[in-house]
């Protein structure tokens, strides 16, 4: 390996460890504090502060932990809060997948799971689902177990619960890791790992290293295994994670036991064993016996081998864990093989291979289910594709309709508006050709009355002027008569002039014959 990244994966670990003890010291705190409000609690804050204690001590302390939610169990009874006691259901669930009764385990969570229909609390009912998951992973009921963690992970997706979906892909890891599906297994663990460091949960490295391992003793690189199996167990310690240092020790013993380093496999699976009872997981229980009649049968200390082997059976039998139950029937056989006692080995070896049919007959009805619901999906994909065709085409219709109505609307709007505009222009037209009709009957009146009076006016002139002539023509000769005859009067008589009546008559005569002219 090179130093660099040597030195990265260092600094990694130790970033891991630093969180580990830290995150350690704030459980153990916050389990002091939460104990202490307890002393003084109310009955209504006691239900929360029991469930709280028992979350916070589920990994480290399962019994306890069991104990607590209990006292949440009867005092929400007691109580009447129907939404605690289901707290209580979903928390026996856990604790039940814990100590190995899955079927219990089941059975509440389906109680619980029951509650929530019809709610609207998506969260839960997705962790609903994944515990359902997680209780058939270790029932081998693969179907039931990978129905029940889609429906979580595609909740967890929906919503972008990154802390749910990391324990979603570590248990379909799992799933694919008993199925032999190496690579697939290792693909849904690295995606935990990624979205676990994405939002500092490395705490939980702790369960997705010990698969990874598993994984890799699948394939044979011990080594590697071993790694991840350490390092595993350094950060379950660091967070007193009991349930994983159970693992890590069964795990580091297997590899040394495949390395026939009896004596050290032999102390980690006594190790792993009493973790395991502390825990009361009944069916990691039975494991750890079957690994310590695996070292006896080893060493030859056979009557030892024996009595493991039939402790495990007991366990496999009593929880219906038919793989590890068939596993353990060959092993029988080959005790009473070494002791000479055939017929027995022949009993074991016919219930071995009885068992193993049944485990074939899951393992071909699983893959049966397998490729009847990669059909289904491939149907339903395909009916989704139709439907979306569908979609698409009436929306292209839709929008094709929609796109003539609003052109055909836009046409009778400007077919409106225009008509509506000439409606109005002819309207002005009209107006003004009333106005300019009107006016021109104005001006005609205005012309017929100036003709009117001009007329008058030329009617008057005329009498005027006739009547001038008349008088110029009549009255004027007259004057001028006279006015010869005061010319005569003068000749006549002469100092008639030096008479002012005759100089004042004179002048009138003068007068009218100008006005008359």
């Amino acid at each position: 390996m090179r130093p660099i990244l040597r030195n990265k994966i260092r600094f990694f670990l130790f970033v891991t460890m630093a969180f580990c003890v830290s995150s350690l010291i704030s459980t153990q705190n916050k389990i002091d504090s939460l104990k202490n409000e307890l002393s003084s609690a109310d009955s209504k804050n006691k239900m929360g502060l029991y469930n709280e204690l028992s979350k916070a001590l589920i990994y480290s302390d399962t019994p306890q932990s069991m104990l607590y939610n209990d006292s949440l169990a009867i005092l929400s009874e007691e109580l009447g809060n129907e939404e605690m006691a289901m707290t209580a259901k979903y928390n026996y669930s856990v604790l039940y997948r814990f100590t190995g009764d899955f079927q219990k385990s089941i059975d509440n969570q389906e109680e619980y799971a029951e509650y929530l229909k019809g709610g609207t609390d998506s969260v839960k009912m997705a962790m609903s689902f994944y515990q359902l998951g997680t209780a058939y992973v270790r029932l081998d009921n693969h179907e039931k177990a990978m129905n029940n963690l889609n429906q979580s992970l595609s909740i967890a997706e929906r919503r972008g619960d990154k802390s749910l979906a990391f324990k979603v892909h570590n248990a379909i890891a799992i799933i694919y890791k008993n199925i032999y599906q190496n690579d697939k297994a290792l693909e849904h663990y690295f995606k935990a790992v990624d979205m676990a460091g994405e939002i500092g949960d490395t705490a939980s490295f702790a369960l997705i290293y010990n698969g990874i391992g598993v994984v890799y003793t699948k394939l044979d690189s011990m080594e590697t295994a071993e790694r991840y199996f350490r390092q595993s167990l350094d950060i379950a310690e660091k967070t007193n994670n009991t349930r994983v240092m159970s693992f890590q020790y069964r795990n580091l013993g297997t590899i040394n036991f495949e390395k026939q380093n009896y004596p050290e496999a032999q102390r980690l699976y006594f190790k792993a064993l009493e973790l395991r009872e502390k825990m009361n997981d009944q069916l990691a229980i039975g494991g750890s016996h079957f690994d310590l009649g695996e070292v006896y049968l080893a060493t030859n200390r056979i009557q030892d081998a024996e009595d493991s082997f039939a402790k495990a059976l007991e366990i496999f039998q009593n929880l219906g864990a038919l793989s590890s139950e068939n596993s353990t029937y060959e092993k029988i056989a080959e005790v009473y093989e070494k002791k000479n006692d055939f017929r027995n080995a022949l009993f074991y070896k016919n219930k071995y291979y009885s068992t193993r049919d049944s485990l074939k007959d899951n393992e071909l009805r699983e893959k049966i289910n397998e490729i009847d619901a990669k059909y289904e999906t491939s149907k339903k994909e395909l009916e989704i594709q139709k439907q979306q065709k569908e979609i698409d085409k009436k929306t292209y219709q839709r929008n094709l309709l929609l796109s003539i109505l609003s052109l055909a609307g836009l046409l009778a709007g400007v077919l409106i508006w225009g008509i509506w505009s000439r409606m109005k222009r002819n309207k002005k037209i009209t107006e003004q050709e009333k106005a300019i009709q009107k006016e021109k009957i104005n001006s005609l009146e205005k012309e017929k009355k100036l003709l009117s009076f001009a007329s008058i006016l030329e009617g008057q002139e005329s009498e005027r002027i006739r009547i001038a002539k008349d008088l110029h023509d009549g009255l004027g000769g007259l004057l001028t008569n006279v006015k010869a005859h005061f010319g005569r009067i003068q000749d006549e008589i002469k100092k008639v002039e030096e008479l002012d009546v005759y100089n004042s008559a004179c002048d009138m005569i003068d007068k009218a014959h100008e006005e008359v002219r």
